[in-house]
């Protein structure tokens, strides 16, 4: 799951923005910071939420005026990269960091958290065996093991969001649902199809 995130030292907690329209506000101005390479947890990807979410007009509408924020562009920092940024005090808030990264960080002490701005992007990761695998019985093993309780645990426990229902969460608050952290699925297909006009859209507007 991919949302904005802030430095607590920088913006105390119950200060940070919690919409999408709290981004325009004049006091961010400058200090929100993005990346910029053509993948979901980047510019491209805050691109293609909002426009799903607000719809083609109004969505453009929305990128105009943040793009007038003079929203810091930060390269290749995508991931976990720009959340240690924003650790480092590089910048006050970042928009489509995962959260879980924000989650981890924040349990051992470091000044950042997530917030939980709806919808998020949720990018579907996928497992798939290759059609002329050398030991696909193998592959399907590791898929099985994969889904597995057990393996699921594993996920579970670097913070990671488990497809199996019954492994609970540590912190229940990263799992999306309908109240709480409401999000919009957007899969492999849909990014792959729609990751070129993102990132050109970012480029004419924030460049």
């Amino acid at each position: 799951v991919l949302t904005p995130g802030f430095n607590t030292q920088l913006v105390p907690k119950g200060t940070e923005p919690r919409t999408f329209e709290d981004l325009l506000d004049p006091k961010w101005k400058g200090k929100i910071a993005v990346a910029s390479i053509p993948v979901p947890a980047s510019a491209p990807g805050f691109v293609g939420v909002v426009l799903a979410h607000m719809g083609e007009e109004k969505g453009m509408d929305y990128l105009r005026k943040l793009a007038r924020q003079n929203v810091v562009d930060v390269g290749i920092a995508a991931g976990r990269p720009i959340v240690d940024l924003l650790i480092a005090g590089e910048h006050a808030v970042a928009l489509q960091i995962f959260h879980h990264h924000a989650a981890t960080s924040a349990a051992q002490g470091a000044p950042v958290h997530w917030i939980a701005m709806q919808p998020a992007f949720a990018n579907l990761q996928t497992s798939s065996l290759l059609e002329k695998a050398p030991h696909p019985n193998a592959g399907k093993l590791l898929i099985d093991f994969l889904v597995s309780r057990e393996a699921q645990a594993i996920f579970r426990d670097a913070n990671y969001i488990p497809v199996d229902p019954e492994v609970p969460l540590r912190d229940p608050s990263l799992r999306p649902n309908e109240k709480d952290l409401k999000v919009i699925w957007f899969s492999p297909e849909e990014i792959e199809r729609s990751m070129g006009r993102w990132t050109q859209i970012y480029k004419d507007l924030f460049r």
